[in-house]
């Protein structure tokens, strides 16, 4: 993979850094957050949608398709130019095979990480 990294292993209940709504993992200057990954869209895109009308997440379509980690490579490369940063800075946590991913990103904080993201929204 180009980039970024896909964490392997699983971690324990507690562990990972931050909570699901963002957060700085203990130890680290990096910042936790969940996303809703939409592979094979016609364009690449960033949107903040309330699916349950309550709790808003992060959306981020790819226009590969979820096939042997090709979406997740994407994903990682959109997110990085999307926050500004190197894509070796932006790990997914969990959710390798999953459409909704706990991504990791390393020498950014939450506020900072959320202006961005708002900002490519527009």
């Amino acid at each position: 993979m180009k980039g970024g990294r896909v964490a392997k292993k699983s971690f324990p209940k507690g562990a990972g850094g931050g909570s699901s709504k963002g957060g700085k993992s203990e130890g680290r200057d990096s910042w936790c957050f969940v996303i809703t990954v939409k592979p094979g869209q016609s364009r690449e895109f960033l949107r903040r949608e309330s699916p349950d009308g309550k709790d808003p997440v992060w959306v981020v379509g790819v226009r590969v398709p979820a096939r042997e980690g090709l979406a997740n490579e994407a994903v990682v490369v959109a997110l990085a130019k999307f926050l500004e940063v190197a894509p070796s800075s932006v790990t997914i946590l969990r959710g390798q095979s999953s459409r909704t991913k706990r991504i990791e990103v390393a020498g950014i904080g939450a506020a900072l990480g959320e202006a961005r993201l708002t900002a490519a929204s527009s």
